[in-house]
């Protein structure tokens, strides 16, 4: 539902929908008599006029609606001068100027509304973005918040010289294990390492869902030397993966990469990138 509201296209579909379900309402009242060209000209042409201002906007319509009007001031000069069968009556051409202003003059206003729904709609959401913070398929905190956790623990590190590590865990090949086993098992899975974390490290240690196949996690008091303890307990619960419907064993590649806080460090990018490059480097 989300994405019906984050573009202007679905407002115009139903605004058209909704202008030709008028039209065959008012064929329909007539009768579906015999109507006089000039009417079916004119009447088609507003149609035009009001579908154009849907899509393109107030100023579009009424440009074409001022260049209608001229065109049909034209053929009315012309009429009067070089034929002797007048097709419009005074009365008729007041009601036809008026409806060809106001077909523009309404349809651009509702493609105004239409447009200014959808771009508050997407500032909401914007804002709503950046107040979730929990990933929903793990419970984890999300990227932004990661970011902010890390540098956080980081300069309190600094000012208490507490210890703490940065765990990273990576699925290798997670893309197409998706693909071949599908959305309900990638679900499974990611449900499995997320009740290995929250049973294998502290209540109090942060994790984070950082990328789609990636996870990290802050073990707070934890030096390098406890490190290797914790990261083969996790590999070795997450290493073989029974699938959903419990008939298959598989085994996951993974990658782990941990990077302790150390005084003579910059800020906390650094940890970050050691992480990485251990995760690059990590062979199972």
């Amino acid at each position: 539902m989300q994405g019906f509201y984050n573009n202007t296209k679905p407002f115009f579909i139903i605004q058209s929908i909704f202008l030709l379900f008028i039209v065959a309402l008012t064929l329909y009242a007539n009768g579906f008599t015999t109507i006089p060209w000039i009417t079916l000209t004119l009447f088609a042409s507003v149609l035009i006029i009001s579908w154009v201002s849907m899509l393109g906007g107030l100023l579009l319509g009424l440009g074409i609606s001022l260049s209608a009007m001229f065109l049909l001031g034209s053929v009315l000069i012309w009429n009067v001068f070089f034929s002797s069968v007048t097709i419009l009556s005074v009365k008729e051409i007041v009601i036809w100027m008026i409806a060809i202003g106001a077909s523009a003059l309404i349809s651009g206003l509702l493609h105004r509304w239409s447009v200014t729904i959808v771009n508050e709609h997407k500032e909401m959401v914007s804002k709503f973005d950046e107040l979730v913070t929990i990933d929903e398929a793990t419970g984890f905190d999300n990227k932004k918040r990661f970011h902010l956790e890390l540098e956080e623990e980081f300069k309190r590190s600094i000012r208490t010289n507490t210890p703490f590590t940065l765990l990273l865990i990576q699925f290798k090949y997670f893309k197409e294990y998706e693909k071949l086993y599908g959305p309900e098992e990638k679900k499974h899975l990611i449900k499995s390492l997320s009740d290995v974390l929250w049973k294998q490290t502290r209540i109090s240690d942060r994790k984070f869902r950082v990328e789609d196949d990636m996870f990290a996690t802050i073990l707070f008091n934890t030096g390098e030397e406890n490190v290797q303890f914790v990261l083969d307990k996790i590999e070795e619960l997450l290493k073989y993966h029974k699938l959903a419907n419990g008939k298959k064993e598989v085994t996951l590649t993974l990658s782990f990469g941990a990077a302790s806080f150390k005084r003579e460090m910059n800020d906390y990018s650094e940890l970050i990138e050691n992480a990485k490059q251990e995760l690059e480097a990590y062979m199972q």
